[in-house]
């Protein structure tokens, strides 16, 4: 049975993709988790989220968990726009002002990495550190990233697009 919804869950991804209206076998349709289908939804179909750093945009690679479809969620309603500090010479840390569901594990984070510690703060690496968290996702452009996260304090802008 749980293969049978791990293929049906990849065929309804490609359906959402395409456009296609079609379902075998409404029953299997109709048990599914909803939750799977929604995370398809939010970082399949087009929604992700942005940050602008010191007027240069980047996009962060979502991670697929609760966190993320919460974060999203929030920015659908307005921007955030959250004060970071340095911390360690390897991070900026931020304050959400409020929670996000949690998953933590320990990890091993890499430059570009964006993680939720604590449920209620964001965490952009430009180094590396070992800690509980759980991660929301990934900047690719770390050089790019690195020189705009430079000085002490930066605000950056959070936007789902």
């Amino acid at each position: 049975m749980m293969k049978r919804k791990k293929i049906l869950s990849g065929l309804l991804m490609v359906v959402a993709l395409t456009g296609i209206t079609a379902c075998s076998n409404k029953n299997e349709l109709s048990s599914m988790d909803d939750n799977s289908i929604s995370v398809e939804r939010d970082t399949q179909m087009g929604v992700s989220i942005h940050l602008t750093i010191k007027d240069e945009e980047f996009a962060l690679n979502l991670e697929e968990n609760e966190a993320t479809r919460a974060l999203v969620e929030k920015l659908s309603e307005r921007p955030l726009t959250i004060s970071f500090e340095d911390y360690g010479g390897f991070e900026k840390v931020g304050s959400l002002g409020f929670s996000l569901p949690r998953n933590d594990s320990n990890m091993t984070t890499h430059p570009g990495d964006v993680v939720l510690y604590n449920g209620n703060n964001i965490v952009i690496f430009y180094g590396s550190n070992s800690w509980s968290y759980t991660k929301l996702g990934h900047i690719d452009d770390v050089d790019r990233l690195t020189s705009a996260l430079s000085g002490d304090n930066v605000n950056i802008s959070f936007t789902a697009k």
